[in-house]
């Protein structure tokens, strides 16, 4: 997992594996299952009134670079209340058995009240 951070920050970001109740720590994924990826404890994001509101896009593409899935603003119209700590915010997928690994996996998640940002790019291999 590769992450690129502009004013954003977050305590961990990981892949967890709902079926088997685990964090990915192999870089595999198994086919038709909910992957989730969660961002924790996301920080240095602007608010207005106690609200803040955060854009999150995820783009996912096969190894011939074919588009599987792309959500451009997953968060549309949502509001966070700042004053919640340890909040978590998260997008989830399941790939599909005809899928062609590995995968590039890229998720952004921007500040639409400021500039800030952080970017994460995963190659996952499947299985």
């Amino acid at each position: 997992v590769q992450i690129t951070a502009n004013g954003i920050t977050a305590h961990e970001i990981f892949l967890f594996n709902g079926e088997r109740n685990a964090i990915v720590t192999s870089g595999k994924i198994p086919f038709e299952t909910e992957i989730t990826l969660v961002f924790d404890e996301l920080q240095g994001y602007k608010s207005e009134d106690g609200q803040s509101e955060l854009g999150m896009s995820m783009v996912i593409k096969d190894k011939n670079q074919e588009i599987l899935l792309s959500e451009m603003d997953l968060l549309k119209e949502q509001k966070m209340n700042v004053m919640e700590q340890n909040k978590q915010l998260y997008g989830s997928f399941i790939l599909p058995k005809d899928v062609k690994g590995p995968v590039l996996l890229e998720v952004v998640v921007w500040d639409k009240l400021g500039e800030g940002r952080i970017k994460v790019l995963a190659k996952l291999e499947l299985e």
